[in-house]
């Protein structure tokens, strides 16, 4: 067996080499660090001194054509990305409380409100006329798997919708 005694007459050079690319290494990632944390996400408010009629919002939905749609206590409120323009009754909605909102898979919007239903399509509003067995705020709708209309109302169970008519 043979053992080493002394140390080698010629220097290391492979700890001043990891030292300095353990240096390049934590230099790089401290600059991707704080390039990440850089970047942040754009965000504006709008409220009412921008145009929006009322800042509570129950609901919001998107067409297809890229509107944004927010359900108010003051009606439906269409957003182009800069101006709103405010949908009532007056329009055809079955009422201006908007509860709840969602889009169909042929790009209809369903709207609920204190027991009653309206559509929005296109530039058309429109009461649904037989939905007195809700009898309650319908708080979420969707549609399944068949294109059917489902309701859920605060205090009266689901309701599936005629969506033919």
């Amino acid at each position: 067996m043979h053992v080493l005694n002394s140390l080698p007459s010629a220097p290391v050079a492979w700890p001043r080499r990891m030292a300095q690319s353990a240096s390049v290494w934590l230099f790089l990632i401290f600059f991707q660090v704080a390039a990440l944390q850089a970047q942040g996400y754009v965000s504006k408010h709008f409220n009412e001194e921008s145009g929006l009629p009322e800042e509570y919002i129950y609901t919001i939905a998107q067409d297809n054509r890229g509107f944004l749609f927010l359900g108010t206590g003051s009606g439906l409120v269409r957003f182009d990305g800069a101006k709103f323009k405010l949908i009532t009754t007056a329009d055809g909605l079955a009422d201006d409380f908007i509860t709840a909102c969602h889009k169909d898979k042929h790009g209809k919007l369903w709207l609920g409100h204190e027991g009653r239903l309206s559509t929005y399509q296109g530039n058309t509003a429109k009461a649904i006329a037989d939905t007195t067995s809700i009898q309650s705020r319908v708080v979420a709708i969707a549609t399944d798997s068949y294109g059917d209309v489902w309701c859920a109302s605060q205090r009266n169970g689901i309701f599936l919708v005629d969506s033919s008519k």
